[in-house]
């Protein structure tokens, strides 16, 4: 699982093209922050999912960090319908960050 997150995180911003839109660019963080949470929905440690940013470039690391910070601090639901939106929910709000952030 872990090996999983790494490679998506490592395709996800090393390998985007250039040619791809700063929306492009939040869609993937959104879908990142999906996938962290739906990791954190399934029970990974927080220490299991800190372990991953060891495999992702330097200039990445602090923006996964603080992602997967903001995940843990949410709480784990017990039915697959609510980890689900809390998957989605997080998504949209990490994405909706980024779009925000490119606003200003």
């Amino acid at each position: 699982m872990i090996a999983r997150i790494a490679a998506f995180f490592f395709l996800s911003f090393v390998v985007v093209s250039p040619a791809k839109s700063a929306e492009d660019e939040c869609g993937v963080i959104g879908h990142t922050a999906y996938e962290i949470m739906g990791n954190r929905q399934s029970g990974m440690s927080l220490d299991s999912m800190l372990k991953t940013l060891e495999t992702l470039p330097a200039n990445l690391q602090p923006v996964i960090k603080k992602i997967i910070l903001v995940a843990y601090r949410q709480t784990i639901y017990d039915t697959s319908d609510m980890k689900e939106k809390a998957a989605g929910d997080f998504r949209d709000y990490v994405q909706l960050g980024c779009e925000t952030e490119k606003m200003e």
